[in-house]
């Protein structure tokens, strides 16, 4: 693979040297979407039965429910621990800064304190988190959902 560099001021052309790539797609590529999402295509299939994940072109977000909170509590680790193996077997590697997780609940369930790491780093837990255009937050009252609602 090589780069072509033009500079529309002076109509010139040049290229860099020949380089071999190894692994991945140039990024810019007319074939790079569609590639990730083909590479992709198996990752729901790797995670247990107890999540639900939900993919938007290059976002996965994995959705874990249980009554008990032992359960979700495992669920959760397990979930993300496939994830993350996954990521590695497929020589990809999750961003840590984009990654959180969120324990939505009802008023007489206590959060659980959820210890999930990846790589030494710790999976911050966000009050409020946005997903596809929309922001959701730990406790919804009427009042929030009417904030949430209006402004979108």
């Amino acid at each position: 693979m090589r780069v072509q560099i033009s500079d529309e001021g002076s109509n010139q052309t040049s290229f860099s040297a020949w380089e071999k790539v190894t692994d991945g797609v140039p990024q810019g590529s007319v074939f790079g979407p569609l590639l990730f999402l083909i590479h992709v295509n198996d990752l729901p299939k790797t995670i247990n039965d107890k999540t639900v994940p939900i993919r938007f072109v290059d976002d996965t977000s994995i959705i874990v429910k249980s009554s008990n909170s032992k359960d979700f509590q495992t669920n959760m680790v397990t979930a993300f621990n496939c994830v993350n193996k996954w990521f590695k077997v497929n020589l990809l590697s999750i961003n840590v800064e984009k990654t959180h997780h969120i324990q939505f609940k009802t008023k007489n369930k206590f959060k659980l304190d959820i210890n999930i790491a990846c790589d030494d780093n710790l999976i911050t837990t966000v009050p409020k988190i946005k997903f596809l255009a929309y922001t959701y937050m730990i406790q919804l009252t009427g009042a929030v959902i009417l904030n949430i609602l209006s402004q979108n």
